[in-house]
């Protein structure tokens, strides 16, 4: 290349920080760059971490890991997104004050109990002051394990719908890396390079069985085998 001749971006990041990507972590990477780039960023940034070997090097590269899980399931079609509302505590106190104000003026409230038939007051805090914080607490963002669990349930590839069983078992292993990752991020968990390393590659596979899964490539070697075995009949 010329001095003159400028590189044109690739969004990686430079050859010296660029982590090496090996047949499976160069699939994953592709995998998570086509939910979303960012996925992939995140990806390389854990590696790249990993590889410097600085005193925040494991730290930094589980903050990227624990972002990786915890954004994924948003980027995946059809698992619901999350909507700005406001907050569930805004909202209880909200109720809180309706709530307060039907009691003082409602004449269905005694000492301790709602009696009679309704009146004003108590139908405002039925039609207005419930169904808002009922609107507000629909409009949440699903927890962290529903949403796991229909990630699951959109990259699965059989069949036939998970057991029950087999579901819990992968939200649980889910919940492992992320609270693992989670925990040394935040410097609450003691930990060693080669520990970050082996669960690094131990959720490696967990996210390539799910995003790439291998049936396909496995039919094709199955079919391969068969067409050998009939050519040399």
């Amino acid at each position: 290349m010329d001095d003159g001749d400028e590189a044109e971006p690739t969004g990686l990041p430079g050859p010296a920080a660029r982590p090496v990507l090996d047949g499976l972590r160069l699939t994953l990477f592709e995998a998570l760059s086509s939910k979303r780039p960012v996925l992939g960023q995140m990806y390389l940034g854990a590696l790249a971490a990993l590889d410097r070997g600085d005193p925040e090097s494991l730290a930094q590269s589980a903050h990227s890991m624990r972002e990786l899980l915890e954004k994924l399931p948003t980027y995946v079609e059809g698992i619901p997104q999350e909507r700005r509302s406001p907050s569930l505590t805004e909202a209880a106190r909200n109720l809180a004050t309706s709530f307060n104000q039907a009691k003082d003026t409602s004449g269905c409230w005694t000492d301790d109990d709602w009696r009679g038939e309704i009146d004003a007051s108590l139908r405002k805090l039925l039609r207005k002051g419930l169904p808002s914080f009922l609107a507000v607490a629909a409009a949440m963002k699903p927890p962290r394990r529903t949403e796991r669990a229909e990630l699951l349930r959109r990259v699965d590839n059989g069949p036939l719908p998970m057991p029950a069983v087999v579901e819990e078992l992968r939200i649980a292993e889910w919940e492992v890396y992320s609270g693992f990752f989670q925990g040394v991020s935040h410097h609450t968990r003691e930990t060693s390079t080669e520990e970050v390393a082996n669960m690094m590659r131990r959720c490696e596979q967990f996210l390539l069985d799910r995003l790439v899964p291998r049936t396909f490539e496995n039919r094709a070697a199955i079919a391969a085998i068969i067409a050998e075995v009939e050519h040399g009949k």
